[in-house]
């Protein structure tokens, strides 16, 4: 993501008044990891509709070195690897896939919480 790209959009005319062109410190959310978060969802959504296996993992604390090995321009930031390739024919779980997944109430709340 180019968080210096959401600087120069809400700077233009149409923009301006919202004040977030002025600093990221202006940004109570920062959008450019939301939006990349959105991107992230739609390739691996679209790998399975390919019938591609897909994973994404997080860089932590090694971003940097990603950034340049891969020769990404350091004012980039990552949300994070997607990794894409044949599905498994593994036929057993894997840990995090034997935790289960927790009741849908847990992350569904109707008409208030």
């Amino acid at each position: 993501m180019d968080p210096q790209a959401y600087l120069r959009r809400y700077s233009e005319a149409d923009k301006v008044g919202s004040g977030l062109g002025e600093d990221l410190g202006h940004w109570a959310i920062p959008y450019w990891f939301v939006d990349g978060g959105a991107a992230v969802m739609a390739m691996l959504t679209a790998s399975e509709g390919l019938g591609l296996g897909a994973l994404f993992f997080g860089q932590f604390d090694h971003e940097a070195e990603v950034r340049a090995a891969l020769g990404v321009p350091e004012r980039l930031r990552a949300v994070g690897t997607v990794a894409f390739g044949q599905r498994s024919v593994r036929s057993d779980p894997s840990r995090s896939a034997r935790r289960g997944r927790p009741a849908a109430e847990y992350h569904v709340h109707r008409g208030r919480w």
